[in-house]
Order: C-alpha cells, then sequence, then structure tokens
C-alpha cells in the first residue's frame, strides 16, 4: 500500500493535512478518494447479495460553486483569488451543469440498460467513465477504509 491517504484511525479521517502545500485541496482529495472507495465496496456487497442496486461515484466536473467562492473570499490569499476568478470567468462549469453527472446518474437509461458496465463506476461530468486511480482500486486500502468506517460509525451508534 504506497498510498499517502491511511484510513486506519479517526486520526487519520480528521487528519487536516495542515503542512500541505494546499490544505483544503488535499482534504478534498482524501475525502474524493474515501468516497471511490465506498462506491466500490459498497457496490462488491450488494452485487455478492444480488441486489440490483448500481453504486456509482460523480465527478461533476470544476464547477464555480457558492463553497467555492466563500472559500476563495474567506480562506486563500490575492494571488489564488486572482487566479480563481480569471478560471471561474474562462472554464469552471456553472452550477446548473455542475449537476449534469447527478441527473445522468439517476436517469439515464443506459445506467440500468449496461448496468454490469456502470457498477461501482467513476463518472466524469458527461457520464463518461473516469479512470480510477490505482488507489481507488486498492483492496488492501478499501478493507482498511470500510473497517475503520463501520468501526466509527458503530462508537456512534449509527
Amino acid at each position: 500500500m504506497s498510498n499517502k491517504f491511511r484510513y486506519r484511525n479517526k486520526e487519520d479521517f480528521n487528519d487536516e493535512h495542515a503542512k500541505a502545500f494546499y490544505p483544503s485541496l488535499t482534504r478534498y482529495a482524501r475525502s474524493k478518494l474515501a468516497l471511490l472507495l465506498w462506491t466500490r465496496a459498497l457496490q462488491k456487497r450488494l452485487t455478492a447479495e444480488n441486489v440490483p442496486i448500481i453504486t456509482l461515484c460523480l465527478h461533476p466536473g470544476t464547477v464555480d460553486t457558492e463553497g467555492n467562492r466563500r472559500h476563495m473570499r474567506d480562506e486563500v490569499g490575492p494571488v489564488r483569488r486572482s487566479i480563481y476568478k480569471f478560471l471561474a470567468a474562462t472554464i469552471l462549469l456553472d452550477s446548473s451543469k455542475g449537476a449534469t453527472s447527478s441527473t445522468f446518474a439517476a436517469s439515464a437509461p443506459i445506467v440500468r440498460a449496461e448496468a454490469d458496465k456502470y457498477k461501482g463506476s467513476y463518472l466524469n461530468e458527461n457520464g463518461g467513465f473516469n479512470k480510477v486511480p490505482a488507489t481507488g482500486k486498492d483492496d488492501a486500502l478499501t478493507e482498511e477504509f470500510m473497517g475503520t468506517a463501520e468501526a466509527l460509525l458503530k462508537e456512534i451508534d449509527v
């Protein structure tokens, strides 16, 4: 397991990555990996139990959301803020376009028609397939994540 992200305990889940070059982006990457691991593990369990549910992990694209704007306004310096404003005006998707992957996942007939192709997959903003990084396919990391997540949820009676 060569991944820099681990999920061994509560401290790993709560790591703020304060020493990272861009802590909030590193936290975001960790959370996206967790979602991918969860999606694939849940799909594996559902398939093993012959439950006809399709789990999907979605990447909406780079969206100019209120959360991003608030982050840029409150938490970064003027240089990054200027870069963000330029990107928002030129390449970022507006919020309505950011909903495309969710809408596709929930309503596209092809997802059900080609269920085996879509089960546990990682879709991009156009409903196409994103490449799953090696860490997202790491069985040992998935087991570590699921075991710790389930233990933490049990601690709080969920």
